[in-house]
């Protein structure tokens, strides 16, 4: 058959030019160029992870109950300065009021943003709706923001009804209220109480003194004093006046104190502020041994079947690592923080103060008892019956300041219980019909958007890293870096493939038997076929490329040199001896080892008997002899060498010949191990490489060529291969 019938059966073949070396690029253009060639490669599966993630998002959000969410706002403590609990309008002449209210004011937002927290006001929200919930599920439905550089406090409550969303805010609002009330009416009510046990006895005494002085007057008959002692009786007054006073106020604290002491007993010092979880690493590390496992399986399957031990035992591995990942949660707690308590700090801080009144009262009362004691020399001096006067009129007037000043604090102390106003106020109730709801449709499809960008994106990258098979003649030049010969079919069952897949696989072969002449600057005679692994079709791939050789062209020479796992003797139905390993052992002449076949034109050499040190035999001189004598008698020598990823015997029949074909099954052949096993051949002196062949690709009917006939007349020449497993 001359060159232009080869034409016709294939016109759009060129010959295949050596590519071009790469342009210089930036380390960055690599980056995106990789990037953007594996979500090409991943197109389909990146569309999937997209379209599901937002399904999810979409489905979850119409089947998750809808909550509503209503708004409370208040104004929590006062406005003026800390210290100044005028600023409230509440003074009083009761210092523990006046510290309490001065307490209150100082408190900052985010405290009253947790005191709104408190299980109290939520069992008492509980109580006053009639809600069949618990305090805590109130609670986590309960969210308080402060907002910034104000006094206001934004009380957010989401619930599965507008209306009891709207009723819990401003019960929760209503309960605070009153617990800031309350606190204020407790410590008056303490007061009161303490006042009321003081005042008979006060009372009592006022009268008794009163009735003395009324008599020593009677008796005596004296109205008045001079001057001088009027000046010393009414300083010594001042002074006992004024430590009846401090005593009465250290009393008092001290009654307070007690009060507080007691409430600090039972409030607990810090109470609990959320916590923190993140992924559980144990669950990280079994999926990474998952995903190790799946690798070392599927390079297991590709080289053993089912039954063999190493499977076996991978597949037990592999079951074992997904029940540990099953049981393992999801998450793990990483940190529980705690906040102080701000009610303790409250009383705390008010113990302080009342500590240090009590000790200010103490200092004033040693102070104004060494000012009396001074002053008593001037009393002694005065005439006996102007002294007693004095005597008399100072103890009245104590007296009745006594009572005056205890009745006076009674009346400040029942004035704040009765108009005792709360801190906090409401500014804004909660309406029903004011609420935003969650979740919202169109934000989660937005979110659903960009997670689903991100979860397309990161699936494809992982699926790609983790799969790096070969499976078009594009991913094969790009990653190997091999020019593209031609693609085959796959053709899983011959006898009932449609004529036109037929048809395309026997155009591919003729195809790839025309490339090959094109291939070599220099005289192809001996061609070494070859793959990464075994199974990948390089036996089908050589007979067929043989048969095609035949057809174009008489004297082709098929030998089979794969000495470990040899093939070609089960398609031709022949004895493996004697065979190649027995010419090279010496047991056999070339031309007892050379067989005819059925096929016109075409002639083998099977792989002979079993050899223990096959690379021993393919390096002797005995391998380059029948090479020559080969070349001698056939215009064309096919040679079906052995997968070259796990032995050297390929690369050693590789060097030998004129050229190499190297095979790649589509869907099946890893990337990396394909640039493996060509840095190998290379590594070992092979320079001879033509290019990659596509085995087992997707056919097109549109690839069937316009010359159907003569691709008709040699599928009767071309025996389609039968699909066996692999060993």
């Amino acid at each position: 058959m001359d060159m232009q019938r080869l034409a016709t059966i294939v016109p759009s073949l060129r010959p295949a030019a050596a590519p071009a070396p790469p342009a210089p690029q930036s380390a960055a253009n690599d980056a995106f160029g990789a990037f953007v060639a594996v979500l090409s490669r991943r197109f389909v599966l990146a569309v999937v992870l997209f379209a599901f993630t937002l399904g999810a998002a979409i489905g979850l959000t119409m089947i998750t109950p809808k909550k509503y969410t209503t708004h409370v706002k208040m104004i929590a403590g006062s406005s003026g300065p800390a210290d100044d609990p005028s600023a409230m309008g509440q003074t009083t002449t009761l210092p523990l009021l006046n510290a309490l209210l001065a307490a209150s004011a100082a408190q900052s937002s985010e405290t009253y943003a947790e005191m709104v927290r408190t299980p109290a006001s939520a069992a008492l929200v509980v109580k006053q709706l009639h809600l069949n919930v618990s305090p805590d599920a109130i609670l986590a439905n309960v969210m308080v923001k402060p907002l910034t550089n104000t006094s206001i406090l934004d009380v957010a409550v989401k619930w599965r009804d507008p209306v009891t969303s709207a009723a819990i805010a401003n019960s929760l609002a209503g309960a605070f209220i009153n617990a800031r009330h309350d606190l204020i009416v407790q410590q008056a009510d303490r007061a009161i109480t303490e006042l009321n046990r003081q005042i008979p006895a006060a009372e009592a005494k006022m009268r008794q003194d009163a009735a003395a002085l009324t008599a020593f007057q009677a008796r005596t008959g004296i109205a008045d004093v001079q001057t001088q002692t009027v000046n010393a009786i009414t300083t010594e007054n001042q002074l006992d006046t004024r430590l009846a006073a401090a005593e009465v106020d250290r009393r008092q604290a001290q009654a307070s104190l007690a009060v507080v002491r007691a409430q600090l007993a039972r409030t607990p010092h810090v109470v609990p502020n959320g916590g923190s979880t993140q992924p559980n690493p144990i669950a990280e590390q079994l999926r990474t041994q998952l995903a190790q496992n799946s690798v070392a399986l599927n390079n297991a399957h590709a080289l053993y079947t089912d039954e063999n031990p190493m499977v076996q035992r991978l597949q037990e591995e592999r079951e074992h690592i997904l029940q540990e990942l099953a049981r393992q949660p999801a998450t793990v707690v990483a940190a529980q923080t705690t906040v102080t308590n701000p009610l303790y700090t409250q009383l705390d801080g008010q113990a302080a103060q009342l500590g240090s009144q009590i000790a200010s009262d103490d200092a004033q009362i040693a102070t104004l008892s060494r000012q009396r004691a001074a002053a008593a020399p001037k009393i002694s001096a005065l005439p006996a019956s102007s002294q007693r006067f004095a005597d008399l009129k100072r103890k009245a007037t104590f007296s009745e300041n006594v009572y005056n000043a205890l009745r006076q604090k009674l009346n400040d102390a029942t004035i704040a219980k009765t108009t005792a106003l709360s801190d906090v106020t409401v500014i804004d109730e909660a309406r029903w019909y004011e609420n935003t709801v969650t979740p919202k449709l169109f934000v989660n499809i937005a979110i659903g958007i960009v997670l689903g960008l991100v979860v397309a994106i990161v699936g494809a990258l992982i699926v790609d890293y983790f799969d790096g098979s070969l499976k078009t003649q594009d991913e094969i030049e790009s990653r190997l870096g091999v020019p593209m010969l031609g693609s085959v079919p796959e053709l899983r069952d011959p006898n009932r493939a449609a004529p036109w897949l037929q048809r395309v696989m026997v155009e591919s072969t003729f195809h790839l038997a025309t490339s090959l002449r094109y291939a070599s600057s220099g005289e192809l005679r001996t061609v070494a076929i070859t793959s990464a692994t075994h199974g990948e079709g390089k036996s089908t791939i050589a007979l067929n490329t043989a048969l095609a050789y035949a057809e174009l062209g008489p004297r082709v020479l098929l030998v089979d040199a794969d000495l470990r796992l040899p093939s070609l003797h089960q398609r031709f139905g022949m004895d493996r001896a004697p065979g190649l390993s027995d010419v090279l052992a010496g047991t056999a002449t070339a031309a007892e080892a050379i067989r005819p076949t059925k096929h016109a034109g075409l002639d083998v050499v099977l792989s002979g008997s079993p050899s223990p040190n096959p690379v021993r035999l393919l390096q002797s001189s005995s391998f380059d002899d029948f090479l020559a004598v080969a070349r001698e008698q056939y215009a064309v020598v096919v040679i079906d060498a052995t997968a070259c990823g796990a032995v050297t015997d390929a690369a050693v029949v590789c060097t030998k010949c004129d050229g190499t074909v190297f095979v790649v099954s589509s869907g099946e052949t890893d990337a990396r191990v394909a640039l493996r096993a060509i840095a190998k051949l290379q590594t070992a002196g092979v320079r001879n490489i033509l290019g990659a062949v596509l085995n087992k690709a997707a056919a097109r009917r549109s690839e069937i060529g316009a010359y159907g006939e003569v691709a008709a007349n040699g599928a009767r020449a071309l025996p389609l291969p039968a699909h066996r497993p692999r060993a």
